[in-house]
């Protein structure tokens, strides 16, 4: 399932049963007579032809990796590593606060590999978002800490009326679970 044909409640929903996604990592460069989106078509398309038959989400494709060597062809985009490390560790930090826990990213960029290891191996996050706060071993409810205003029953339809039922706990899951959502 792609992301971006589903919305938030989907998701919750599908969160409450499997905690795996894939994250593709992608390019815009030079490819010769190539699209320059060759290293972001790729890999998107690898991860949703494994992931859908699994029922597995896959985000969009990160169009834009480490490439300076390729800055002298016209419509190249480059981040500089430490900028690109770190859009990785606000996606994954992202993830994990919505409750996702077995992150694959599928790379489509060699120059998107520094040397290793990489900087998130072992990984859980050292920084939440402030939305993704934890209290209690538990998540606060949407929009805990967080700028944006947290939208009411009445005008969310289908919300439910104890904020706090169903949240998934915020500390890490076994990576097996019984088909049935429990830890």
């Amino acid at each position: 399932m792609r992301i971006r044909d589903t919305n938030w409640m989907q998701v919750e929903r599908y969160l409450e049963q499997d905690d795996r996604c894939v994250v593709p990592l992608g390019s815009t460069e030079q490819h010769g007579y190539l699209s320059l989106m060759t290293d972001t078509i790729l890999p998107e398309r690898v991860a949703v032809e494994a992931a859908e038959p699994l029922g597995v989400p896959v985000f969009p494709a990160l169009p834009y990796g480490v490439a300076p060597y390729f800055l002298g062809y016209p419509g190249t985009i480059a981040l500089r590593l430490d900028t690109y490390l770190s859009v990785i560790g606000d996606i994954l930090d992202s993830l994990h606060g919505a409750g996702f826990r077995r992150i694959l990213l599928v790379n489509g960029h060699g120059g998107n590999r520094p040397a290793p290891p990489w900087p998130w191996n072992g990984w859980p996050p050292t920084r939440m978002p402030p939305c993704a706060s934890t209290t209690g071993g538990r998540r606060r409810g949407r929009g805990s800490r967080c700028s944006a205003p947290t939208p009411s029953p009445r005008t969310r339809p289908g919300s439910r009326t104890s904020p706090g039922r169903g949240w998934r706990a915020s500390r890490f899951r076994p990576a097996r679970r019984s088909r049935s959502g429990g830890s």
